[in-house]
């Protein structure tokens, strides 16, 4: 009875009210955008505004003159990720292109043994759906002139997709709320953003740590020194939503420990509230390289070296001052024999040699095919260096050892800065070292099993590398003068085992 008065400009696409950070989204003309933030913020109705604008061409009057020219091209191929069909697409996506697109602008639906596979228009650009419990040869194919992902996407996807980018020189942008990994996204897309923008909001407590109110404040804009143009950052609140009841969004975040209320309300990033090391900051513990520490008496110089067969071996410098200041001062992270070690090391040192070279134990396990160990190979490529630095068993203590890394990496008052300064500072061309102890996280049970058993006193066995090293440099106590150390001695390392038996850990005499 109505349609006579009816529009096609009545639909929600024309009355689209964007959230402050949304509307920056849509006007940005970064080639990666990523749009964070809580739940229920509005990240995946406005991402896919975003790309109903892009698939017809036009844009609702609030964001008229915003969104860059180039994307109203109808002619535009699209591609728009999510997790699943039955889930993801048909209870989210799908009734948001029903509601968001207007229907003027679809020529046909195109379906695939009843699946929906892709809308087209009038002009021949189209947009298809993808998943991500398709094979990754699935997301293959021809060019794409933009690229949605809703939620994290595998890395092996996301690389696909690029790749289906170079022809177009095209776009790719994200919406979700981290609630999970989001580990190699952070490298290779947060941590390289030229832009960063997010919603100011200020949330008070109460005595108890509750959540009691949330005062909205205005936007930050700002561009990140060194970052890469074309990455551009947001993070939307939940309670910059205006669809959002305040108090009933503050009833229910309660529900949650501290970290994971911030997660969920304003986007931050859940594996960092895991960190092993969560005192760490650039801010605090970063400082510029020096070269003093090769030639200044002053300086005396300790290694830490962990060994793997199938990655790189890590090895860390660690320089301490006759004051008692500790320095981080350079990181190898090479894949070479004991030879090649031995001279790299050389290299990096000269002309100052190290006091002592703390290894990881399993160096002096015997290989069972050659019957020799890479501590005593190295120790053999050193002397022929002429490195006289004694090799020392680093300690086992993983929990002892977080305990005193923790303690030396939390500011204290120093008198010698008359400040507060961790005991340890590292310089900036530490870059592996820097990547690994912002990512160090602790295990984690499932939800359920977390319930019944409570937090793992575990940290993740991956990615550790120079982790290691650090722990064992700072149980290793190292100080400028002597200090008292199990030192190998060196007349019996040259020793060779009497027989390939006890080489093998077996008695000589019995075979056993």
């Amino acid at each position: 009875m109505t349609d006579r008065w009816a529009s096609n400009e009545d639909c929600k696409f024309y009355l689209y009210q964007p959230n402050d950070i949304p509307r920056l989204f849509h006007g940005s003309g970064a080639k990666t955008r990523f749009l964070g933030g809580g739940n229920r913020s509005s990240k995946t109705y406005s991402h896919i505004i975003d790309y109903a604008c892009q698939f017809a061409g036009r844009a609702p009057q609030t964001l008229q003159g915003l969104i860059p020219i180039h994307r109203l091209d109808q002619n535009r191929q699209l591609r728009f990720c999510m997790e699943d069909y039955p889930n993801s697409f048909t209870k989210v996506v799908w009734p948001y292109i029903k509601t968001l697109i207007p229907t003027d602008t679809i020529a046909d639906v195109v379906k695939d043994s009843g699946r929906i596979r892709a809308i087209t228009n009038r002009k021949g650009g189209f947009l298809e759906f993808m998943y991500y419990d398709q094979e990754v040869s699935k997301h293959q194919g021809t060019k794409r002139h933009s690229i949605g992902y809703d939620e994290e996407p595998p890395e092996s996807i996301r690389d696909e997709g690029l790749m289906r980018l170079v022809d177009t020189d095209g776009e790719e942008s994200f919406s979700l709320t981290p609630t999970t990994g989001l580990r190699y996204l952070y490298d290779k897309v947060i941590e390289r953003r030229g832009r960063e923008v997010q919603k100011q909001v200020d949330l008070t407590y109460d005595s108890n740590g509750k959540l009691t109110d949330a005062i909205l404040g205005g936007v930050t804009d700002n561009m990140v020194p060194g970052g890469d143009p074309d990455v551009h950052v947001f993070y939307a609140d939940i309670f910059d939503n205006k669809a959002i009841n305040k108090k009933a969004a503050i009833r229910i975040l309660n529900n949650f420990p501290k970290e994971e209320r911030m997660m969920r309300s304003r986007g931050y990033h859940m594996f960092r509230f895991g960190l092993v090391y969560g005192m760490f900051s650039d801010n605090i513990h970063l400082i510029d390289p020096f070269e003093e520490w090769r030639n200044d008496s002053d300086y005396a110089l300790f290694l830490a070296l962990d060994p793997h067969p199938r990655v790189p071996h890590a090895i860390l410098f660690m320089a301490v001052h006759r004051n008692g200041m500790r320095y981080i001062v350079d990181e190898l992270f090479i894949d070479p024999n004991a030879e090649g070690l031995a001279e790299a090391i050389k290299i990096k040192c000269h002309p100052k040699a190290p006091e002592a070279i703390i290894i990881d134990p399993s160096a002096f396990s015997p290989d069972p095919i050659s019957r020799s160990c890479l501590a005593w190979a190295l120790i053999d490529a050193l002397e022929a260096n002429g490195i006289d630095s004694p090799l020392v068993r680093g300690s086992k203590d993983v929990t002892n050892g977080i305990i005193a890394t923790k303690k030396a990496l939390t500011p204290a008052y120093s008198e010698i800065a008359n400040k507060d300064l961790p005991s340890i500072l590292i310089t900036r061309n530490c870059v592996e070292f820097r990547r690994e102890i912002t990512h160090w996280t602790w295990q984690e049970w499932s939800k359920d099993t977390k319930n019944e058993k409570g937090d793992k006193q575990k940290p993740v066995d991956k990615d550790d590398h120079f982790m290691e090293n650090l722990r064992r440099l700072v149980m290793f106590d190292p100080q400028f003068k002597e200090p008292q150390r199990m030192i190998i001695d060196r007349s019996k390392s040259k020793e060779k085992p009497p027989s390939r038996f006890y080489e093998a850990g077996r008695s000589a005499t019995t075979g056993y």
